[in-house]
């Protein structure tokens, strides 16, 4: 695959002007820093973490909305309040989204990933679910060699084949369904990812009982 991860500014809490791209994990989609992140005390927040902000959304209404089928784009429900108010004017601007000509569902609009599949940073299938912090886990950064992929269903990305051999046996399980049933393939992962975070927070000794609320409903 070609180095052609798409980079682009976005203004974050209406005062910080950050690079960023969009960016791929298990079945999320995030904003994320076109750098590495900084291992520094002293720096900020933004300069601290992979992830600048998440975009996705788990709607009551329709929680895996399938790709475009004009375009086979893939297709996802957008928080648009909170920490992403005024964002997706900015993206659909840069072309980056485009909003779907259909009502908003509860917890936002569906929208449309506008770039293609190289202009995407994309996160190790493997690392993004290990544990209940995939969120801070590196994704593909421009310049730098593209993760490994699934030559089945061109879909999940691996570190390494170290990383595609752990997670096989959970992998084989929706790798079919990639090339056929996309958004089932989407369901399936998202219930497993809610599954391993219960289990997660259950043995670290975290209340999980509202879990599916925290992640934006059930599906």
């Amino acid at each position: 695959m070609s180095n052609d991860i798409r980079t682009f500014e976005v203004v974050v809490a209406k005062v910080h002007r950050v690079t960023v791209a969009l960016g791929y994990f298990y079945t999320g989609w995030a904003l994320v820093l076109a750098k590495p992140p900084v291992d520094d005390f002293n720096a900020s927040p933004l300069e601290q973490e992979a992830i600048t902000m998440m975009l996705s959304t788990i709607s009551h209404d329709l929680p895996f909305p399938p790709p475009n089928p004009a375009t086979r784009h893939p297709c996802f429900c957008m928080k648009t309040y909170s920490e992403n108010e005024g964002m997706l004017p900015q993206l659909i601007a840069l072309g980056v989204l485009r909003k779907m000509p259909i009502p908003e569902l509860q917890n936002g609009p569906i929208v449309e990933v506008a770039l293609e599949e190289t202009e995407i940073s994309y996160a190790c299938m493997r690392c993004s679910r290990d544990g209940v912090v995939g969120l801070n886990k590196p994704f593909e950064l421009p310049g730098q060699p593209r993760l490994q992929r699934c030559s089945r269903c061109k879909v999940a990305r691996y570190c390494n084949q170290t990383c595609q051999k752990e997670d096989w046996e959970v992998h084989k399980q929706d790798c079919k369904l990639w090339l056929t049933r996309p958004s089932e393939a989407a369901r399936l992962m998202e219930n497993r990812r809610r599954a391993e975070m219960s289990s997660f927070l259950d043995s670290s000794g975290f209340q999980s009982l509202k879990l599916n609320e925290h992640m934006g409903g059930k599906s």
